[in-house]
């Protein structure tokens, strides 16, 4: 029997942060962070 599929609507606008659209912006800064020692993940 095939598995359900469903279909919804996602806003690719981050609510809490719409400046940033879907991350594509946060992207450089983050891969600076994450090569700090003290930083395990961003």
């Amino acid at each position: 029997m095939p598995a359900p599929v469903g279909f919804y609507s996602a806003a690719l606008v981050c609510q809490a942060v719409p400046q940033i659209s879907c991350g594509c912006l946060a992207k450089p800064a983050l891969a600076r962070l994450e090569v700090q020692p003290a930083i395990e993940c961003a």
